[in-house]
Order: C-alpha cells, then structure tokens, then sequence
C-alpha cells in the first residue's frame, strides 16, 4: 500500500513538472479579441467559484458545523491536528463531505462548459 501511495506521488510530481514546462512554452502574442474572451470566461468562472463557495458554507452549516469546525475536522482527518472531533461531529462532517465531494464535481463541470 504505502509503494502504491509513493508511486502516485512520485506520478503527481512528475505530471506537475511537466505541466510547468509546458506552461514556459506558452504564446504571449494573444489578439484583443483572444483577451477579451479570456476575460470574459475568467469572470463566469469567479461567479461560479463564488455560487460554489457559498453553496459549500451552507451545506457545511445545513450540517450542523461552522466552517471553521470543519476546517478543524479536515486538519484532524489529515493527522495535522492533535484535536479531536466527537462522534457527531464526524457524522456531520462525514455528511457535509459528501456533498461537497458533489458539489466539486459540478462546479467543475460548470467551469469547463465556461471556458468551452
């Protein structure tokens, strides 16, 4: 297990990499009209992540959590945290990932269609 969870490290590191290089390879001679659609598309993507953010605040407090619980819960989940959640918190905060795990996943498809 733990060399299936370094191998993915090690394929995260180098998919990062090689997305910097490509990234130093990019035009830098855009059209007036390329730069306005750019920025066009960057503002429907803010309002999506902004609707996205707030749709995520209130499925955390639907749950019974305040944001920073949650956040507080996330470090303990991660092992950055020496705190403890109770029982019930875990079970609202289990719920509220869910739904933000759905969330995500349609936030991202709404930016894509943005940018299409």
């Amino acid at each position: 297990m733990k060399k299936r969870i370094f191998a993915t490290a090690i394929m995260s590191l180098c998919a990062v990499i090689l997305f910097a290089q490509q990234q130093q390879k990019v035009a830098t001679n855009y059209s007036d009209e390329d730069n306005q659609t750019f920025v066009r598309a960057n503002l429907d993507i803010t309002k999506v992540q902004q609707e996205a953010e707030k749709e995520v605040t209130k499925i955390i407090e639907d749950n019974g959590l305040k944001v920073d619980r949650f956040n507080d819960i996330v470090a303990i989940q991660q092992g950055k945290s020496d705190e403890e959640a109770s029982p019930e918190e875990l079970k609202s905060f289990n719920a509220a990932a869910q739904k933000i795990m759905t969330t995500n996943q349609q936030t991202q498809m709404k930016m894509v269609a943005k940018m299409e």
